[in-house]
């Protein structure tokens, strides 16, 4: 197995930091491990996530990252090594995004989505009111679609991370949401995967990314899966692995597919 979705943000860009993360996945059976890091804190992404809170994580340069990757592909370690990057949607800075992917040679782009205009969704202990919850929930989803529709990502990450605090919208199954609906054959259309993320297990909603009922709607367009911890530190890395095949099972797919090089 493969998991594409590795944080090194919580340590120095060192071969010696990295390597605690493939020692713990080659432990647990890992065949590769995609290293990522937010878009957000790359100086030469500075301004696509616009608000203070992501200025203040705007501290790397990517090609230390991308060179540090690079040079851990050469080392012959246990596991494969992929070069990735976790970019948030934010309309209307398409452009910009675009620009700064293609100055880089990622083997993949996960897409994501963190931000309504200035307004966070996945922060902790964030809470709506109930009759906000519903409403959310349809813009989040719509930016999903959103994402997708420009063709820059290759895997949507964590695709129902509004959930992430537990909260849903009342009286209604969000799998049968219409913005949920679109977001998926959107993804299909753009040719993505979608990452099947043990990261909510370690979240108040307790739960897989994305939910099996999501995950059948998924399944049921035939859309490839990759996995994920979404780690930030190396104890996390496979993390629940077992719980994700139990999960992609249960939606009617066989394993999940290793769809780059």
């Amino acid at each position: 197995m493969v998991d594409y979705h590795v944080h090194l943000e919580n340590g120095p860009y060192t071969l010696e930091w990295l390597s605690l993360f493939i020692e713990t996945g080659a432990k647990r059976g890992l065949k590769g491990i995609g290293f990522v890091e937010h878009g957000h804190r790359f100086l030469e992404a500075r301004g696509i996530v616009d608000n203070s809170w992501a200025d203040d994580q705007c501290t790397q340069r990517t090609e230390d990252f991308v060179n540090l990757v690079s040079r851990a592909k050469e080392q012959g370690y246990p596991v494969e090594i992929l070069l990735g990057v976790e970019m948030d949607f934010i309309p209307g800075k398409e452009e910009r995004i675009a620009a700064f992917l293609k100055g880089y040679p990622w083997d993949f782009v996960l897409g994501s989505v963190h931000w309504d205009g200035q307004n966070p969704l996945d922060w902790p202990g964030l809470l709506w009111r109930e009759d906000e919850i519903l409403p959310v929930y349809r813009k989040y989803f719509r930016l999903v679609k959103d994402m997708a529709d420009t063709g820059l990502y290759d895997i949507a990450a964590h695709f129902d991370l509004v959930k992430v605090n537990g909260q849903r919208p009342p009286g209604i199954a969000v799998e049968e949401m219409e913005e949920v609906i679109g977001a998926v054959r959107a993804v299909a259309r753009a040719g993505m995967a979608v990452e099947v993320s043990s990261a909510g297990l370690r979240k108040p909603v307790g739960e897989v990314y994305p939910s099996l009922e999501i995950l059948r709607l998924i399944r049921s367009m035939e859309i490839p899966i990759v996995f994920s911890s979404d780690a930030h530190h190396p104890g996390d890395v496979g993390a629940s692995f077992d719980d994700l095949a139990t999960h992609v099972r249960s939606a009617g797919y066989e394993i999940h597919q290793r769809i780059w090089a």
